[in-house]
């Protein structure tokens, strides 16, 4: 655990850009978790791709919402 923090910090990253889960062919899984596992591969993905300058905005806007909701 220390030793993946210490990385991230250095790398200024997340232990998500080191993995990505690839479900095994060989086993069955239930259709909604395999819809549900594509959909967090995608949206990781994606994440990965925004610029760090439009995740700050990103993160400001849900900060937003959140206080919104009270």
């Amino acid at each position: 655990h220390n030793h993946m923090e210490r990385l991230c910090i250095e790398m200024s990253c997340t232990p998500n850009d080191f993995y990505e889960w690839t479900p095994d062919a060989n086993k069955e899984i239930a259709k909604d978790q395999s819809h549900k596992n594509e959909r967090v591969i995608n949206i990781t993905k994606s994440i990965n791709n925004i610029s760090y300058e439009n995740l700050k905005i990103i993160e400001k806007v849900i900060a937003e919402l959140n206080n919104t909701k009270g």
